[in-house]
């Protein structure tokens, strides 16, 4: 089905601010995953009284192992060209081309706007004193070394296109010049065996 997927486009007002896009997805989440471990907001808290926008953007058909195995490995977030994950108090969704929503895995058809919004504190639950929220970004250091890594070798890349450009500027100018050279030494000679 993914060949046949279609991007869908929304007109969002996010925490007061308006902004309009084309997205692979669009989640809102309070908790890190979907289920069954496939782990579309790392940074979710239950407890902290945010909601996470994850704004998936359209991306080649040959990274869509990448973004499944980084959905399941808790780092998608990771993957900063193609998803934008931020913290908000509420999302509306004011227009989209397809009003297709899930909720909690449950399809659904809502009418709009559709606004999606939190109440900090509102459920308590029982838990052991010695709980400790498990982390599912266990490849953070890994993941963060590979950024580092592809942001470098974008930076070495971009620096040698500059000086490849301005070598190709340069020789252009001297072929001009030597053009104009050859030109004038011709039509001077032609003009001095009239």
């Amino acid at each position: 089905e993914i060949f046949n997927y279609k991007p869908v486009e929304a007109e969002l007002e996010i925490d007061g601010k308006r902004e309009k896009g084309k997205y692979f997805s669009l989640c809102i989440a309070n908790a890190n995953q979907y289920g069954n471990n496939a782990i579309i907001s790392p940074s979710a808290d239950l407890t902290d009284g945010k909601l996470r926008l994850i704004k998936v953007k359209p991306f080649p058909l040959v990274l869509a192992g990448t973004l499944g195995v980084a959905l399941m490995g808790g780092y998608i977030d990771k993957l900063e060209l193609f998803v934008e994950t931020k913290e908000v108090e509420s999302v509306k969704i004011l227009s989209i081309s397809d009003d297709r929503f899930h909720c909690d895995g449950e399809p659904i058809r809502k009418q709009l706007p559709l606004e999606v919004s939190i109440t900090k504190g509102l459920l308590n639950i029982l838990v052991d004193a010695d709980y400790k929220p498990y982390s599912p970004r266990i490849f953070d250091v890994d993941i963060d070394d590979i950024n580092a890594k592809i942001r470098k070798t974008n930076e070495n890349f971009t620096e040698t296109l500059k000086e490849k450009v301005e070598e190709v500027n340069n020789l252009n100018y001297e072929l001009r010049s030597s053009a104009k050279e050859m030109l004038a030494s011709f039509f001077t000679k032609k003009s001095k065996n009239k």
